[in-house]
């Protein structure tokens, strides 16, 4: 055993109250993804132009709305993008979302209190009926692989 395990397994503990803000934490980035993806849908559905960064902002204010912080806005990743590590959409650089795209999205938060927790989820969406079997191919080995 490294020093490293011994002071994770003795000194970088969690107690119930940073559980319980962790546990706050992601379920209000839930319900944020959510939000995104629905939003996402009715664009598509209603023909309406949306870029990354109109998510992102839209994302945004879901954050505060959650009472959640950060120390950036979540990641809206299209198409290519999603590939592109740590890909963040600005004001100026970004890109529209399209019909038949995959779009990532990266977030993470924790409440606005001393000592919470932050939590950290990302998800991947498809803009279009069905997504190509390569695609579902990839998400069933990497879902097998348990990664």
């Amino acid at each position: 055993m490294s020093s490293g395990d011994l002071v994770q397994r003795f000194a970088a503990v969690w107690d119930e109250s940073a559980i319980a803000t962790h546990t706050q934490a992601s379920e209000r980035l839930y319900r944020v993804k959510d939000r995104a993806f629905a939003a996402i849908r009715e664009r598509m559905a209603a023909a309406t132009p949306m870029t990354e960064y109109d998510i992102q902002q839209l994302m945004t204010g879901w954050f505060r709305e959650e009472g959640l912080v950060s120390d950036s806005p979540p990641i809206v990743a299209a198409a290519g993008n999603g590939g592109n590590p740590h890909y963040m959409p600005t004001a100026t650089e970004h890109r529209p979302i399209r019909p038949g795209e995959m779009v990532l999205l990266d977030l993470w938060g924790k409440l606005d209190r001393p000592g919470a927790v932050f939590a950290d989820i990302t998800w991947v969406g498809y803009t279009g009926a069905q997504p190509p079997e390569r695609y579902e191919r990839a998400f069933a080995t990497v879902a097998a692989a348990g990664l």
